[in-house]
């Protein structure tokens, strides 16, 4: 066994620990901090971590955390059950719980070289696996790892002109009223996808959002919204009118967006409607970019919303966010006016005979 140091790109210092494993193939364990972790980790190899008495690999408890798995929505699950299959599984069902350390799995991490998204999906997917071990929470060696950076993506805003630019450049009634939709209200594409004629209320200017339609290996698959509950979303009256002039004559339990089979819309990918319509939107306004993802359209909704001053939890409802938390987090650059009338009232405050410098008013101690 030895410890060797090695750079980063960023150039920070790391560490490994070079070892011989049972078959006798040489390999090493990478992304210590500081040579005192690796050397830890070196005297655990030297040790030999004996796994618990009668403990079963972790590969037997892939149909437990399945079973967990079924409660996502149709997509997420497909999405999740192909990353255990070729991923965890591979680096971990082999291994018992007990001889598993966080060490282990920060260089599994590092090594892979996994985007954000990739690292924490697949984290999350073996500290599941853990708990359906029995591993307590306390214990789980998933935990305080350390996840590549996000990669920054600036989200893109469109006013309200633009969106009218975009919806008018698709090629039917009903890829403009989706656009207006998803530009407006901010449903996810699958929950609008999703929705049935009957689903717009005769009596308001709502939409209820019960379930959503995702393509799993090529097939439309309907499941719960991704935070499993339903809500009901106000829509704009044009866009109100549009939906009802779109299914007139359609029966209630019809798909409100029908795809050329008669079933729900798939979302557009590649040479589509919608990528169609961007590239002519754009020679009408070069400020519309050509690559504005469909989800874009949510934060033009977020935008639109925010700006004619609807509050935190308005915006929360209409996107379907868990809290309002989850709203400001992701829309944090919408909310700098509210920052602006902070300022001004502070200097209201504080500007009446106070000494702001002292934090003392005139004649007061």
């Amino acid at each position: 066994m030895s410890i060797s140091a090695y750079k980063l790109k960023d150039g920070t210092t790391r560490y490994r620990v070079r070892f011989t494993k049972p078959d006798g193939t040489r390999t090493d364990e990478r992304g210590f901090k500081t040579k005192a972790l690796a050397g830890k980790r070196e005297a655990e190899l030297k040790l030999g971590a004996a796994p618990k008495a009668n403990e079963a690999p972790l590969r037997a408890f892939k149909p437990r955390l399945e079973k967990r798995l079924s409660r996502r929505t149709p997509g997420t699950q497909d999405v999740y059950l192909k990353a255990l299959t070729n991923h965890v599984i591979p680096q971990w069902g082999h291994r018992r719980a007990s001889t598993i350390t966080r060490q282990e799995v920060q260089s599994w991490i590092d090594n892979e070289g996994y985007g954000r998204s990739v690292a924490t999906r697949n984290l999350s997917l073996l500290k599941q696996l853990l708990d359906c071990a029995g591993v307590d929470k306390a214990d789980n060696p998933v935990s305080y790892i350390d996840k590549p950076d996000r990669a920054r993506r600036e989200k893109l805003y469109l006013t309200f002109d633009q969106l009218e630019t975009l919806a008018s450049a698709t090629r039917t009634r009903q890829h403009e009223v989706m656009v207006y939709l998803l530009g407006t209200s901010g449903p996810r594409w699958g929950e609008a996808a999703g929705l049935r004629i009957k689903d717009l209320s005769p009596n308001d200017n709502t939409l209820h959002i019960w379930q959503s339609a995702s393509v799993v290996r090529n097939e439309v698959v309907l499941g719960r919204p991704k935070n499993g509950k339903d809500r009901w979303i106000s829509i704009p009256t044009f866009v109100k009118d549009m939906l009802q002039e779109l299914t007139r004559g359609r029966a209630q339990n019809a798909p409100l967006f029908l795809s050329h089979d008669g079933g729900y819309l798939r979302r557009p990918k590649g040479r589509s409607w919608y990528d169609g319509a961007k590239k002519r939107a754009n020679k009408i306004d070069q400020n519309i970019p050509t690559q504005l993802r469909i989800h874009d359209l949510r934060h033009t909704a977020a935008s639109l919303m925010v700006s004619n001053g609807a509050n935190i939890k308005v915006v929360q409802h209409q996107l379907g966010h868990a809290t309002a938390t989850e709203t400001l987090d992701r829309y944090s650059d919408l909310f700098r006016e509210d920052l602006s009338s902070a300022t001004s009232a502070f200097d209201s405050l504080f500007s009446g005979g106070q000494d702001v410098g002292t934090g003392h008013s005139d004649g007061a101690v």
